[in-house]
Parts: C-alpha cells; structure tokens; sequence
C-alpha cells in the first residue's frame, strides 16, 4: 500500500544566477540534464536546498553544453540548442555554484548527476568539486524495500507511489522530488538518513593468497562495455549479462573472494546500471510498441537492484575499514 500523501513545505526560487539560495542548508539535492549520451553534455542543472526545518528552495538554470543535441535527449527533457541560446557555460557557472554547494551534503538520485558533474570539468580542465554525495534511490530502497522488482525506485515510479507532484526531466523538478524523497524516507523509517555511517570493526576476511580471482565470463568489466553499447531497443545482451554477473559477484562477495577495492567499483558500476535502466524504462514505457522490452528490461533491473543491495550492506558493514585498501591486492 502506498504511504499517505505528505505535504512539505516548498518555495521555488527562479532560474537566475543572482537569486541562488542563499543561507544555511542540511542537503542539496542535485539533478542534471545532458544534450546527449556524452555526460559531459549538461544542459541544465536544479538544485533543491532543504533546511533543518524541511523546508525546499528549488532553482535551476539552462547550460549551454557547447555540444550537439540528440534527438533522443531532446525528446526525453525537451531541451533544445534555441532553449540554451545565451546560457551560462559549465565553466562560467560551477564558480557561482561551487561556494553553496561545498557547505552541505549533496544528494543525487542514482550516481549519473555526480558523474555528469565530474565529465563536464574533466571536458573543460577544471578541478572536480570534493562534495559529499549520497544516492536517494538507495536511501528509497531502504525504506521502500516492497518496490523492487515492482516498479523499482527511479523517480517515475516514486512519482505515483509517494504521490509526488513535479515535471519529471526537469532539473529543478527533478531535484526537488529527490529531496522530498529523502524527507520521506526518514519519516518512513525514523531515522537520519544522511547521517555518517557508524564506523564499525569489519568480521575477518579472506587473505591475498585465499583469495581467488573472478571469473573471466562474465566479468563486471564485460557487464560494463555491453551496457556503454546498448542502445534500449533490444535487451537480451543486456538481460544476460546482468543477471549472470549478479549471481557471479554475489556468490563471490558472500566467500570473501573479493577484495575492497573491487566492492566499491562494483558499487559505482551498478549505480551507473540502475540509473541507465531507469531512464530507458522511462522511454520504453511511453512507446505501447516497446511492452515486451519493458518487461525484459524489467528482470535485469531486477538482478541488478539485488546485486546493488548485498554490495551496499556490504560497504556499510566494513566501511571503517582504510586501511584494508593498503592490505588487499585486487
């Protein structure tokens, strides 16, 4: 069953650089859009800034990416080259945004806006912002458990179940709706959801010489390059290699065959997997002559969602560990 709808309260603030959010904030949610499949490509950026007392100031401005427009990108956030004529570039706006956004933490729903953000100042030669980030769709899956594999946590989803109001694939809509689903997390499950993890002492685990390689096929490294080359149209590469390295890094994970290292780019791996299913879910689901690739694309999301959830119990588990990246040998 669905949580009661909750009102938060809510101001918008207008998308020009001089009215940026001014004061003290608990978290900033972060979301972007890009002109193409290159990440580097922001065309839009929305912040949504929450006080200590709830309440979310939204903004949000058009980039000019200096790249070209897709169609696909343009028919998923209908941004086009005209709508960014005479936008700030990256490299003029990060420099207003840098000193608001470096004094709290930064949430981002899925991994795909802090990769988006580090692209775009690798694009243009500038030093990649130290922000804390943290990943609303894992906070959602915490408190949400019953969506997996029945919707799944991607905004579009959350939408209709927390009976969210906004324009998904609008960056400053979409900001504001990654906050309020933290806010509703934590009411949901009583607790700080940004809270520094408690560092705990890690169970003992495997030694270099005990520890075995991966399997060659499939690897988390071939799951990648079939990802970078699937276009959404047809699923199955993508199905079949989701689903068999799901069950290899799990069962390697559970004999300590792995080192941490490894964990922590599995970790970014399937936060980029998630979030890439996620947004062809959202395409797919608008054209009736793509069910059948919806529901396939479905079941891999479905192995990755659960990959995603051992290795993030697993981080949390030994995440006081330093020093272990010192001893392993990946």
């Amino acid at each position: 069953m669905a949580p009661p709808a909750i009102d938060l309260p809510i101001s918008s603030g207008p998308a020009r650089l001089y009215d940026l959010p001014t004061g003290e904030f608990r978290f900033i949610a972060l979301d972007v859009e890009t002109a193409n499949s290159d990440r580097s490509s922001i065309c839009q950026i929305g912040l949504a800034c929450v006080t200590a007392g709830g309440e979310i100031t939204t903004f949000s401005t058009y980039v000019d990416p200096e790249d070209d427009f897709s169609a696909g990108n343009i028919r998923i956030h209908g941004i086009t080259p005209d709508t960014v004529h005479g936008s700030p570039t990256w490299p003029a706006i990060l420099p207003t945004l840098v000193p608001l956004l470096d004094r709290a933490p930064i949430v981002q729903h899925s991994s795909f806006d802090r990769t988006a953000v580090h692209a775009a100042c690798e694009k243009h030669s500038l030093p990649k912002p130290n922000w804390h980030w943290h990943d609303s769709v894992r906070i959602a899956r915490k408190a949400w458990p019953q969506l997996t594999g029945n919707g799944g946590h991607g905004l579009a989803n959350l939408k209709s179940f927390l009976r969210l109001d906004f324009a998904h694939h609008d960056a400053g809509e979409d900001a504001r709706a990654a906050a309020q689903v933290v806010l509703m997390a934590e009411i949901a499950l009583g607790i700080d959801c940004l809270a520094p993890t408690p560092r705990r002492q890690p169970a003992k685990r495997a030694t270099s010489a005990r520890r075995r390689p991966l399997p060659e096929t499939p690897t988390w490294r071939a799951a990648k390059r079939a990802i970078r080359n699937w276009n959404g149209d047809d699923p199955e590469d993508l199905l079949t290699a989701v689903a068999a390295t799901s069950e290899t890094l799990i069962s390697s994970i559970e004999k300590d065959e792995i080192s941490y290292r490894e964990i922590v780019a599995i970790s970014d791996f399937t936060s980029d997997l998630l979030d890439m299913i996620e947004r062809h879910l959202d395409d797919a689901k608008a054209d009736p002559d793509k069910s059948d690739v919806v529901l396939r694309v479905d079941i891999a999301r479905g192995a990755a969602e659960r990959l995603d959830d051992t290795v993030t119990d697993l981080l949390i588990e030994i995440s006081g560990v330093k020093g272990r990246l010192s001893q392993s040998n990946p």
